[in-house]
């Protein structure tokens, strides 16, 4: 550790400049591992070119969240970026993990939110005509979950999108006012970042509320990418402990982690016992008939 005298009579500062292999592999496994873990539902939305099963609110919830915990941990541990004064930029980015690990998650919300809203059905007869000229069974929505659940807010979603992009730079601006304008260790930084990061945590505590609800209904993952899910329930719970061992951040960082991984959770168990009723339905109607028919046979000899 090293400690150093801030200017302007700040507050001494304790920069951690000496890293152990374990917690850099950790940190930087889980900033990577954040963004492959959302792409496959990026490829999901990309290929199937439909928004079935997806929940507008949950992807809204998600993006609003990791954009709030961004600004909160942002301000609460500004003082990353004032230990990269004088080290190496390794050092330095090593330094910042806590703080870049929040970067891909945020941004890869976005994306999905954009394709939700370039894929999303205008109109209830766009959602019929979806159900009536896609390609694929695979591909095709199934009758509830596209017509009953995204008429009403897909017509609605780029008014969504273009609030959600406003809200983030409202809040990122107001960060940025009170930082330069009181300075970044004052009571009214702290209390903002504290604001901030409670709505962050409400955000992502209801997260996969909608989400359950819209599968529930649907019977069906949909548009939803399970393995998307399998890979974040462990990675969430990582970076709650790394959040809240390792970089001793503050529970409004970590908690929200914590409730996503238990819905995510709960979704997973959903869509298998979806998956498995479909699978087992499918099965019935191809060892079933054939048994009927012979029982037919048997009854009316040629």
């Amino acid at each position: 550790y090293n400690t150093r005298e801030m200017v302007s009579g700040e507050p001494p500062l304790t920069c951690d400049l000496d890293f152990t292999f374990e917690d850099l592999f950790l940190g930087w496994a889980l900033t990577i591992g954040v963004f492959i873990s959302f792409l496959p539902q990026i490829i999901t939305l990309i290929v199937r070119k439909v928004v079935d099963g997806l929940s507008l609110f949950s992807c809204l919830l998600n993006y609003w969240g990791n954009a709030f915990t961004f600004v909160n941990v942002g301000l609460l541990q500004w003082s990353l970026f004032v230990c990269c004064n004088g080290i190496s930029t390794t050092k330095c980015a090593n330094n910042l993990l806590p703080i870049l690990q929040l970067i891909p998650p945020w941004i890869c919300c976005g994306i999905i939110l954009v394709l939700y809203t370039k894929y999303a059905p205008k109109s209830v007869g766009e959602s019929y005509s979806l159900l009536s000229h896609s390609k694929s069974e695979e591909n095709k929505p199934s009758k509830f979950s596209m017509a009953s659940l995204l008429s009403e807010t897909a017509s609605h979603s780029l008014h969504w999108l273009i609030v959600s992009f406003v809200i983030t730079a409202v809040a990122m601006g107001i960060a940025i006012a009170l930082s330069f304008g009181f300075g970044y260790w004052t009571k009214p930084v702290t209390i903002y970042a504290y604001v901030i990061g409670i709505f962050s945590a409400i955000f992502q505590i209801v997260l996969y509320i909608p989400q359950i609800y819209v599968t529930y209904k649907a019977r069906e993952a949909g548009s939803l990418s399970v393995v998307t899910l399998i890979i974040q329930v462990p990675g969430s719970l990582l970076i709650v402990y790394y959040q809240g061992i390792v970089a001793h951040g503050s529970w409004s960082t970590w908690l929200p982690y914590l409730c996503s991984a238990t819905q995510q959770l709960i979704l997973i168990i959903q869509c298998a016992y979806y998956a498995f009723v479909k699978w087992k339905l499918r099965r019935y109607n191809q060892v079933g008939s054939p048994l009927l028919n012979s029982s037919s046979n048997s009854v009316n000899p040629s």
